[in-house]
């Protein structure tokens, strides 16, 4: 129970910092709707005691709210831009708007019934925990905090045992809204990680973790439009040699082995920002973005190779690949690009294998 809670502790702070626009959003949405329905309910409960002639003697306590909600929103309209640059700007403002809102009405609760337990401050507690989303440990701070505030309002205005009614409830709504927080977090958080690994399996190849033939080509074309006039980009297009001999004659799960080898190799040698993917059986390929001399090619391919030929599997070794290199400078598309390094990859073929080649775009 407790390394499932703090699994569910560690998966919110990911969900936060993961999520701090829409949070914040969500929170300024909340405290913009909420004044005009509380004002408009205050108003209109005064004027159907007007209107029936019931006694409005204490209706002037009700002050309290009514002054809380046009000031919160005047703050609101004022430094909504300035606020909205930070989360914790958002916190501070959304949990004191609440925290003023919930203890002036419960003060009026208080004052108008001093003999009746009081609900409102303890009610306040659960919609703060439905509607925000927050750290649980910051939040279970915070309503002792707001709860031990208002037990001292409502002591000095009862001023007799039945105050600990009061405790009592308070405490169950802080122990409840606690409980509650865990479920929904714990829904939350999974739901989240369950979306990203979904995400993920989507976009990747299940047997290397390299991009599959439709991210890469998608990532790859994001690049290449994206990149300014006379940037250079590079595109490697690699093939194993012989491998339909490997699988042949050692079995495919030697084979899958020396996938997953070379798409290890690529990751040990490429940066995590460039393109590089599976896209077909053993066929791979890297985009890299930016200036890459040609020297610094032919030692990134060199090194692949006697990476990938040092590898052994039981009795299988001595493997290679040949290599098909596309530089270009003059704003080619993916297709263009594709096609001079399988051009070039073929030529490597042609020549031996186990080597590679450079064309220009």
């Amino acid at each position: 129970m407790i390394e499932r809670f703090n699994q569910t502790y560690d998966g919110s702070v990911f969900f936060i910092s993961d999520n701090e626009k829409k949070i914040a959003a969500d929170n300024v949405k909340a405290v913009k709707d909420t004044p005009f329905l509380i004002l408009l309910g205050s108003i209109i409960y005064i004027f159907m005691l007007w209107s029936f002639k019931l006694s409005t003697q204490s209706c002037i306590i009700f002050i309290l709210p009514i002054v809380v909600i046009p000031i919160s929103y005047f703050v609101y309209k004022k430094y909504i831009p300035f606020m909205m640059q930070n989360l914790y700007r958002v916190r501070i403002f959304s949990l004191t708007y609440y925290s003023l809102l919930f203890l002036s009405l419960g003060t009026v609760e208080t004052y108008r019934h001093p003999s009746r337990m009081a609900v409102i401050v303890p009610i306040g507690i659960f919609i703060i925990s439905a509607v925000y989303v927050d750290y649980f440990l910051i939040m279970l701070i915070y309503k002792v905090g707001l709860g031990l505030i208002f037990l001292l309002i409502d002591y000095r205005i009862k001023n007799d045992p039945s105050i600990t009614e009061d405790i009592s409830i308070l405490l169950l709504s802080i122990i409840i809204s606690s409980f509650c927080y865990y479920i929904v977090m714990r829904n939350i958080t999974d739901r989240s990680l369950y979306l990203k690994e979904l995400e993920k399996s989507n976009k990747t190849d299940i047997l290397t973790g390299l991009l599959n033939k439709s991210s890469f080509e998608e990532k790859s074309r994001d690049y290449l439009t994206r990149r300014k006039m006379g940037a250079k980009a590079t595109m490697f297009k690699m093939n194993l040699d012989d491998f339909k001999h490997i699988n042949d004659k050692y079995g495919h799960h030697i084979g899958d082995e020396v996938l997953r080898r070379f798409g290890c190799i690529l990751r040990d040698y490429f940066h995590p920002t460039d393109a590089v993917g599976r896209v077909d059986g053993d066929e791979f390929m890297v985009l890299v973005m930016g200036e890459m001399p040609e020297s610094f090619i032919e030692k990134r391919c060199r090194s692949i190779q006697q990476d990938l030929k040092a590898y052994k599997i039981g009795e299988a070794t001595g493997f290679s690949c040949s290599i098909g290199v596309c530089e270009d400078c003059n704003g080619h598309t993916y297709e263009e690009m594709s096609a001079v390094a399988d051009d070039a990859l073929t030529e490597a073929k042609s020549s031996g294998k186990a080597c590679h080649v450079v064309m220009h775009g």
